[in-house]
């Protein structure tokens, strides 16, 4: 878990504490203080790491606090690589008042798009749930695999936040398409994107939960997902991308900066190693 002082990484740690204690896996947290920061910025990055540090351990979890100094980006991938992590995490917040942006040109896009191991990017709205949302709006894509990718992350937070779950499965087609599409297309997409669930179902209810499943055929998948948190009176999203999407070159208009810049509840954004 990579910290830097902020409130909004702290309350995301809460959600690697959670991960952690759930799956037995030990924890790193780390800090990484740049040559310009000011020594207020670095009492805060450092007493930062010390809280969760202490939160963990209070959990029985095997935690470790790690201070290094220099550029984020290759500080993280040397811990990545020396303490052989599996799952890293950082909080997406805004980098920068006037842009308004909380992925374009951020550590947690850098995170996603170049680290070998798992990433989970995470934004905290809601700070005030500490990282325990009472449900949870699973949204997919037709990618079958990147869904079942997923499944283990939905078993973690379902056990480590005890939540109730529905399971969205969104096909992204153009308005065109939807004015001539039949009604038989529409019924294989519904047959699909049960099939496409299923993982996830099968990780709920390994966690003794069931979860309502919908499907939708839009033009806009972030909107949708986003409109329908809101329906559902969801607290938590969580979806996942590949590192290609990750990867892509950031513009305001993209998806991923639309969803974590305008989420209505927390947002966890995962991306398989």
């Amino acid at each position: 878990m990579a910290v830097d002082g902020s409130f909004n990484a702290e309350a995301t740690a809460r959600y690697a504490v959670r991960f952690a204690h759930a799956s037995g896996a030990s924890l790193h947290v780390l800090t990484v203080i740049s040559p310009r920061a000011t020594g207020e910025e670095k009492d805060a990055a450092m007493a930062s790491v010390e809280r969760i540090v202490r939160e963990g351990r209070a959990s029985q979890i095997e935690t470790t606090g790690l201070i290094r100094e220099g550029r984020a980006c290759p500080q993280i991938a040397a811990v990545v690589q020396e303490e052989k992590i599996d799952l890293a995490m950082a909080a997406a917040r805004r980098r920068h008042a006037r842009e308004n942006r909380y992925f374009i040109r951020t550590v947690s896009r850098w995170m996603m798009a170049e680290l070998p191991c798992s990433v989970l990017a995470v934004r905290v709205v809601d700070p005030g749930r500490l990282a325990h949302p009472r449900k949870m709006l699973v949204s997919l894509g037709p990618d079958e695999a990147l869904a079942a990718s997923l499944a283990p992350v939905v078993s973690m937070l379902a056990r480590a936040a005890h939540v109730s779950a529905e399971i969205l499965t969104i096909f992204e087609k153009s308005s065109g398409f939807l004015r001539e599409a039949a009604p038989a297309v529409f019924r294989r997409h519904e047959s699909r994107a049960g099939e496409i669930a299923a993982p996830i179902r099968m990780a709920l209810l390994g966690e003794g939960r069931e979860a309502e499943e919908h499907f939708s055929v839009v033009p806009f998948a972030c909107r949708e997902t986003m409109a329908r948190a809101v329906e559902l009176h969801a607290e938590a999203i969580l979806t996942a991308v590949t590192r290609r999407e990750a990867s892509r070159r950031m513009l305001r208009s993209h998806p991923l900066e639309i969803l974590f810049r305008e989420t209505p509840c927390d947002l966890l954004v995962f991306r398989p190693g």
